[in-house]
């Protein structure tokens, strides 16, 4: 990755101008659509949403003046995509987890999204680039298992995103066997109804215990009872 020194409207707007740039959106677009058997009103509906995010893009920073602000704009944008797309990702992967696939669109707008990640990360200085990703990422490393077949500390996967997102999905499929084994169930549906089927009877069991009289640890009344006390005559 070559690292652009000097960051101005100029630079900005050649890069996304830049006829590679649009060729590269363009034929993502058009696999996207072929790939995924996408219909028309979601394959113009991204489409403008992507040339939006880059109108809008453009727009901000032609509003700036100074070349140092222009710097920290550029950073804070990078930094919105970039938790944007770790967001529909993690979603993605959610999804193809329960239901054993993903919402099209969303898939489309995570590809788009990447492009515009690579078109801005040469302006931004390379160790702002990896404070970023190790801030980013700490969380997903935390919550990964041992069971991932992805090892997340070599230097091939330090840093690869797609590397995390794959360790994750092994996470959490490790995470479903485990549940399956140890208690019968491998949902958050399932496991959400045996929670409150258990509650339900712990209730049930309150109600019945509340009026219940121990004597002598011995003798006990359970529930609403009549008691009749008879003195016997000397």
């Amino acid at each position: 990755m070559e690292l652009v020194k000097k960051i101005d409207l100029a630079t900005i707007e050649a890069v996304f101008n830049d006829p590679a740039f649009k060729e590269d959106i363009a034929h993502n677009l058009q696999s996207w659509r072929e790939d995924y058997s996408v219909p028309d009103n979601d394959f113009k509906t991204t489409k403008s949403w992507i040339e939006g995010i880059i109108y809008d893009f453009l727009e901000l920073v032609r509003d700036v003046e100074e070349d140092s602000e222009m710097s920290v704009t550029v950073f804070t944008k990078y930094i919105e995509l970039k938790c944007y797309w770790k967001q529909i990702n993690s979603q993605i992967q959610y999804q193809n987890f329960k239901t054993g696939s993903a919402n099209t669109v969303l898939i489309g707008k995570a590809s788009l999204t990447t492009f515009i990640l690579i078109a801005i990360e040469p302006l931004i200085n390379e160790t702002e680039l990896a404070e970023i990703q190790e801030f980013l990422t700490k969380p997903i490393r935390e919550v990964i298992r041992i069971e991932s077949s992805v090892d997340i500390s070599s230097p091939e996967n330090e840093m690869n995103d797609l590397a995390l997102m794959e360790a994750q999905l092994d996470s959490l499929y490790a995470d479903k066997d485990y549940l399956f084994k140890n208690v019968g169930y491998a949902t958050a549906d399932e496991i959400l109804e045996s929670m409150e089927s258990l509650q339900e009877q712990i209730d049930d069991l309150k109600e019945e215990f509340k009026d219940s009289v121990l004597i002598d640890n011995n003798l006990s009344f359970i529930g609403k009872r009549k008691i009749t006390i008879i003195k016997n005559k000397p």
